[in-house]
């Protein structure tokens, strides 16, 4: 993780010497967060004629209860949510890992091409497992770095490993050493393989961040990020078709920009132009087209995952939430009242999707619920077939954001109550970071990792944005530790991106033009945001004219500008 490049140069990973013939040697795998682990687990290395043989000894005093299916190699992408091990190798100049697998009891398997062909014998015992790898060694090289964990009952339950680095991301630098070939002294030549290993992902993260702000520079004097070019590309797009359904997020975006033109420009004509694209929006719901859930059976008064072709909160409410904002927006509106008698019918349309995610609510301790979704792996409940699990955050609280706004058309307390219980629980799974910054990942887990993706992400910062206007447990301190995660994290250095929550992989991220409005409270950040938007316009890779998603983010730029008193975009030559 680049932020802890620094931390890296204290580690002292283990030293597996086998640079002799037959050599052996054996290690406890330990819980990585210094916690009680549930069950043994060892490990033994040893040197063979060509490769390394990787024992893992995993005792389980429950065998009954063990996770592991069957499936064909490569083909289940979910097998950390199993009792598995994960496996992964570097070489000694390598900024990231260059094989890894993953293995469960029966021997199923994912991972790189190259490691999916490494030599498994699996082995289940009446008191746990056995696992033996063959991994092959990297030819003339005198070290390698290995990184080994055991996730018990899955990722998300428990992990264990050789050390104590996460098993994601991986970091070459924090992986133990094992040495090939004899020398003096074993600690210095794995010190050497360490530094190599940090050296290759501070060249990355440099390299990375040259490559971008060359292309910044490029861009220079091409399209501006301004409400004249979010206008002309809202009409380009007007001009296309409209699907709300296999097209649900391009068509939300663009809704939710056109409603964002009618804040920046108060003409009613924006208004005018949303309407029937709710309106059609309502005559593909599934129910209205006949569209059978293919989880339930039936045809259900919502949206579909046009992937699973099943409800969940997500669709329901990416799709909801701009009709819902364009309801509220009319209802509080004096001057767009006149528009009120057409969508007010909506409002019971609202509640029959809203609904239909009802048995989905879980209320928790704490004061905090949230809805659970449909997923390939987790207990059955709920669902006439397969597992399920608590929503990640985004998935969630897109269905939280219209449930708000109709709240407050409808005066419905229970929809305020379980927003409420939403934004608890997606609070108390944040961590804040030593810079003051807010941080989260995808799901609610027992372990940190990468953090939340820029692009998901804006889903929970427009979450707590509307709950902090609302007054719903959403503080002026939590937008601000918000903001603290823009400055200090995504954009930590300085004009380039990076794409994850925790400061990880800087880029040409510009989802980051998403998370603008939380720049009032960091006015400094909005230029560099504005250069990486005008970048991605300019290099053409993704067609703004054409998708609401680009749209969106100029209109949110555009009101982040004046929100935060910065001056208006460059005047045209």
């Amino acid at each position: 993780m680049e932020q802890n490049l620094s931390d890296l140069r204290a580690v002292k990973s283990r030293v597996f010497d086998l640079s002799a013939p037959g050599a052996r040697v054996e290690a406890e795998m330990r819980e990585i967060m210094g916690r009680r682990a549930a069950a043994r687990t060892r490990c033994v290395l040893a040197r063979e004629q060509g490769p390394i043989r990787v024992e893992v000894h995993a005792e389980d005093p429950d065998m009954p209860s063990l996770i592991s299916t069957i499936s064909p190699p490569g083909k289940d992408r979910f097998l950390y949510e199993e009792d598995c091990v994960q496996l992964a190798v570097a070489g000694a100049n390598a900024a990231k890992e260059d094989d890894y697998l993953l293995v469960n009891p029966h021997g199923t398997r994912s991972g790189t091409p190259s490691a999916l062909k490494w030599p498994v014998q699996p082995e289940r015992l009446p008191h746990g497992w056995k696992l033996v790898v063959q991994v092959p060694t990297p030819p003339g090289e005198a070290s390698f770095g290995l990184s080994l964990h055991r996730f018990f009952r899955g990722c998300n339950h428990e992990v264990q490993g050789v050390e104590d680095n996460l098993p994601y991301p991986l970091e070459p630098a924090r992986f133990s050493v094992v040495l090939l070939k004899p020398g003096k002294n074993p600690e210095q030549l794995a010190a050497r393989h360490r530094h190599s290993a940090l050296e290759a992902a501070q060249h990355d993260v440099e390299q990375k961040l040259s490559d971008v702000r060359d292309r910044i520079a490029r861009a220079a004097g091409g399209p501006e990020a301004s409400i004249e070019t979010a206008r002309t590309f809202a009409l380009a797009r007007l001009a296309g078709p409209c699907d709300p359904v296999k097209g649900m997020w391009n068509e939300t975006y663009l809704q939710h920009a056109l409603i964002d033109l009618w804040e920046l420009e108060r003409d009613p004509k924006w208004i005018e132009t949303v309407i029937p694209r709710a309106e059609h929006a309502w005559s593909r719901r599934s129910d209205r087209i006949g569209a059978v859930d293919t989880l339930w059976g039936v045809a259900r008064p919502t949206w579909y995952d046009d992937v699973a072709g099943c409800a969940d909160t997500l669709a329901s409410g990416v799709i909801l939430d701009p009709i819902v904002r364009l309801m509220r927006t009319i209802h509080d509106e004096p001057e767009l009242r006149r528009f009120w008698p057409r969508v007010e019918p909506w409002c019971a349309l609202a509640e029959e999707v809203i609904a239909v995610h009802d048995p989905e609510w879980v209320e928790l301790a704490g004061g905090c619920g949230f809805y659970i979704e449909p997923y390939q792996k987790g207990p059955g409940r709920v669902y006439p077939s397969g597992g399920s699990r608590l929503c990640p955050f985004n998935r969630a609280l897109w269905l939280g954001r219209p449930m708000l706004n109709l709240a407050r058309i409808l005066g419905r307390n229970g929809y305020l109550r379980k927003v409420e219980m939403m934004s608890r629980y997606f609070l108390a799974n944040c961590e804040t970071m030593d810079n003051g910054s807010l941080v989260w990942e995808y799901l609610a887990q027992p372990y940190p990792a990468a953090g939340e993706d820029l692009s998901h992400a804006h889903c929970q910062v427009l979450f707590a944005e509307l709950c902090f206007a609302e007054g719903i447990v959403f503080a002026e301190d939590d937008m601000r530790r918000m903001a603290a995660t823009l400055e200090k994290n995504v954009m930590r250095y300085g004009d380039v991106p990076c794409g994850t929550v925790r400061g990880l992989d800087p880029g040409l991220h510009f989802a980051v033009a998403s998370w603008s409005s939380l720049c009032r409270y960091v006015p400094h950040v909005l230029p560099h945001i504005v250069a990486v938007l005008e970048t991605a316009m300019a290099e053409g890779g993704f067609d703004f004219r054409r998708e609401g998603w680009g749209v969106r983010l100029l209109t949110m730029v555009e009101k982040a500008r004046r929100n935060a008193g910065c001056p208006p975009a460059r005047a045209k030559p």
